[in-house]
């Protein structure tokens, strides 16, 4: 029985589920397109009083006042970084004074250094020239003033190192013997206690002098070329009294106002060098004087400075006396045992 039973329930099909209806989801659509959205409820807006409002701010403040910290209130926002040191600040070391070292002179290369040999021709080319420039205005001052009884004689170079008596011989001619009396020089005198305003003359050019007209104040000059022989020394102090002499009593200046030296600038105000001074051809107009021994010279021909060192120039008193009406005067003495 029991088995019959399985057997009947073996044999029943199973029930079939029924499928759930699909939804219509246009029409589901259409119903929510027709029904209009509610919006939702709204509080009702309670209107605060002042009180409620300044206590919410004050609650505000005080919550972040805590938040700052909640054990002190600070006045001012900490910083960013508390952990962070500042750096600190080194002071510049001072600048340490370093003497730079001194350069070695360059040492002279043979391509720079000076010739002595082209250098001393070099000199006495110049020198050679200064001397023709010297005989040259010498001769010209001698054809101005026509004078023809000079003759320019060429001297060895050591001349001024020999003797009195061989320096005659250098101009000595067969027929006209010198003797050491008719030689002469040229000295140039400046008187250092010059006062312009006591000067009678204004300086003019030389070619007013050329016409007659004097440059210069022969009583009161600052400059003076003084002939005199080589074998005669001359005496400054006779010198200065014969200049105070050659003004009148009531003009007649004090011997203060005299003081004559070697001239130290006597190669400018000439225009010649050393032993080669020429009364004739000078840079400028000088009042001449003559040692008045010179007058007794026989025979009355003289020799002196020729514009070069090495040239010397010889001619008659007379002429000399013609050309520059010198000053005579007793301002030499012999010298003695020369």
């Amino acid at each position: 029985m029991g088995n019959s039973k399985s057997k009947a329930a073996e044999a029943a099909p199973a029930p079939v589920a029924t499928p759930a209806p699909v939804p219509d989801v246009q029409k589901i659509a259409e119903n929510v397109a027709e029904k209009p959205l509610e919006s939702p409820p709204q509080a009702a807006k309670v209107k605060k009083t002042e009180e409620e409002i300044a206590a919410e701010e004050a609650a505000e403040k005080l919550a972040y006042e805590e938040y700052l910290n909640p054990h002190q209130v600070l006045t001012t926002m900490p910083p960013v970084y508390p952990q962070h040191k500042p750096e600190q600040v080194v002071e510049a070391p001072e600048p340490i004074a370093v003497t730079p070292p001194t350069p070695e002179p360059e040492k002279e290369k043979e391509e720079d250094k000076e010739d002595p040999a082209l250098l001393a021709r070099i000199q006495a080319a110049a020198d050679r020239l200064e001397a023709i420039e010297g005989v040259m205005r010498v001769r010209k001052h001698l054809s101005t003033s026509s004078v023809s009884t000079t003759r320019l004689c060429r001297v060895p170079k050591d001349y001024y190192d020999r003797p009195m008596i061989e320096r005659a011989v250098c101009l000595s001619l067969e027929s006209n013997p010198c003797s050491i009396d008719q030689l002469c020089k040229s000295i140039v005198f400046e008187n250092v206690n010059f006062d312009p305003s006591e000067a009678g003359a204004t300086t003019t050019s030389s070619s007013e002098s050329e016409s007659g007209s004097l440059s210069y104040d022969p009583s009161y000059s600052r400059y003076y070329l003084l002939l005199v022989q080589y074998n005669a020394k001359f005496s400054s102090e006779k010198l200065e009294r014969f200049l105070q002499k050659l003004r009148p009593v009531d003009r007649r200046l004090p011997k203060s106002k005299y003081n004559l030296q070697l001239a130290v600038d006597g190669d400018k105000v000439t225009g010649f060098t050393h032993n080669s001074v020429c009364p004739f051809g000078l840079a400028r107009d000088l009042p001449v004087i003559m040692a008045s021994a010179i007058t007794e010279v026989s025979p009355p021909y003289v020799f002196m400075g020729g514009g070069a060192v090495d040239v010397k120039l010889g001619l008659m008193l007379s002429e000399f006396t013609r050309v520059f009406k010198p000053l005579v005067a007793d301002v030499s003495e012999p010298r003695l045992n020369e």
